[in-house]
């Protein structure tokens, strides 16, 4: 990848286009936030992507009524360094602990309460103050939630999207969402393309898409 060419706007149309035609009938929320913005929650699409460093893809699309939202990190360039590979390790580690929290009979609030002992424990910032995941279903974000004033017991096929939302060492937003079914036997990943536990190397560059 070289810098200046592709455009944020550019970038995040081609995922949209994408959902498309894999069969999305709507899209919600689209965004791609990198460079500088990479520590903003949301920022207006604009500019340049950058040609090295962390981006963040957010997406939300509905299938046959239903909606699913994602994000994921990606790093543009060979080395993203050892202090931004364990924060993202630290993320995936706290998203492990509420994922295997995710079964019938488990409060919201305390997977939440969980999450931020843990964090505390070992020093890692939470950045989701409201919570960290929702259901999603007919709407794109919906009860319960996994925060710390909602006290609902999940139910089997309840479907959660998990957003355990963490800060990097120069304040980069880390989250990688996905959507989960509630099963007796455990969660079941609804949202797969590839194996994300780690962000993934964008290290070429190709025009078309």
């Amino acid at each position: 990848y070289r810098k200046g060419f592709y455009t944020v706007p550019e970038f995040i149309e081609r995922v949209r286009i994408h959902a498309y035609e894999g069969g999305t009938s709507m899209s919600g929320n689209m965004a791609a936030v990198a460079g500088e913005a990479i520590g903003a929650n949301y920022m207006p699409q604009r500019g340049f992507l950058p040609s090295e460093g962390l981006c963040r893809i957010e997406y939300a699309c509905c299938h046959g009524g239903y909606w699913s939202v994602a994000a994921r990190l990606i790093h543009i360039g060979e080395d993203m360094g050892p202090r931004v590979r364990s924060a993202c390790a630290d993320n995936l580690s706290l998203k492990m602990l509420a994922l295997g929290m995710l079964r019938p009979g488990a409060a919201c609030s305390d997977i939440y309460a969980a999450v931020v002992k843990e964090a505390a424990k070992r020093g890692i910032p939470l950045a989701g103050a409201s919570g960290i995941g929702h259901g999603v279903g007919r709407g794109e974000i919906e009860g319960p939630y996994l925060a710390a004033d909602d006290p609902t017991v999940l139910c089997e096929n309840m479907v959660i999207a998990l957003d355990v939302a963490t800060l990097g060492p120069e304040g980069e937003l880390l989250r990688s969402i996905d959507i989960y079914a509630v099963e007796k036997d455990g969660p079941r990943l609804l949202s797969w393309h590839r194996n994300w536990d780690k962000p993934y190397m964008i290290t070429g560059f190709r025009s078309a898409h």
